[in-house]
């Protein structure tokens, strides 16, 4: 995962399914151990929850009390006290993002920036999981980014998923079928104290190592390609024995 400049990491969107809670699609579709034991309060089953990228408690597999999230660098970027349904804490964003203003999309600053509800790192982890160098894109040397965008509306829900930079269809693909699988809550961008429509960007680095060069020099390589607020971004990197020099 590679540095945002311009502003925070955004995660990307997803397609939920009807009555399944976040929770629900973490142990169901992720591939690492969230939970740090359960125990027994009265009848009530309780578990720590202690990832990448959250803290909180489950209470019969519900999250309960606060939730802290945490961006990639280790840093408390927002939390949630899901027994009153309250925003804690939000880290102040300067950045401009993308929102529909009346009839045309600007680049403005928010008073409260749009973001995934729930944990940046386990839906990033989520997401990865179904993706890799399809063997016909490594003998014919096919790398770059496929940039993902999408839209959130007022109500929470990404939709309007189109690649909006190709490598090639297979990697198209694939990229837009892993980002429409992930699980889609939001909480939607405020400006002038109206939840309004944003435009987000998910981009995925796929990189085909050369002999010695190492995942911290293929993401410094990768880093170059502009990005903008509201941007995720990930490196798929293929590995070294794949390109011979």
């Amino acid at each position: 995962m590679l540095p945002n400049s311009n502003g925070p990491l955004i995660l990307r969107s997803v397609i939920f399914y009807p009555n399944e809670t976040l929770i629900d699609f973490i142990l169901a579709h992720c591939s690492f151990p969230v939970g740090a034991g359960a125990k027994k309060v009265g009848h009530k089953k309780v578990e720590s929850i202690k990832t990448e990228g959250a803290r909180g408690t489950l209470t019969d597999d519900v999250p309960t009390g606060v939730w802290q999230y945490f961006d990639p660098a280790g840093k408390l970027e927002w939390s949630m006290d899901y027994d009153s349904s309250r925003i804690v804490f939000m880290r102040p964003d300067t950045a401009r993002y993308r929102l529909r203003v009346g009839s045309e999309w600007r680049a403005v600053r928010t008073n409260r920036a749009p973001r995934f509800l729930g944990s940046n790192a386990v839906l990033l982890q989520c997401i990865s999981t179904s993706l890799r160098h399809p063997d016909q894109a490594l003998r014919d040397q096919k790398q770059g980014t496929v940039i993902i965008g999408f839209i959130v509306g007022p109500q929470g829900l990404a939709t309007d998923f189109a690649v909006e930079q190709s490598i090639e269809l297979e990697l198209d693909k694939q990229t837009l079928q892993a980002v429409e699988a992930a699980p889609n809550h939001w909480l939607p961008a405020i400006y002038q104290g109206q939840p309004a429509f944003s435009h987000l960007r998910i981009l995925v680095h796929y990189a085909i190592a050369t002999r010695g060069e190492g995942s911290a020099a293929v993401a410094q390589r990768m880093s170059i390609i502009p990005h903008q607020a509201g941007d995720l971004q990930m490196l798929i990197m293929a590995p070294t024995s794949s390109r011979q020099h």
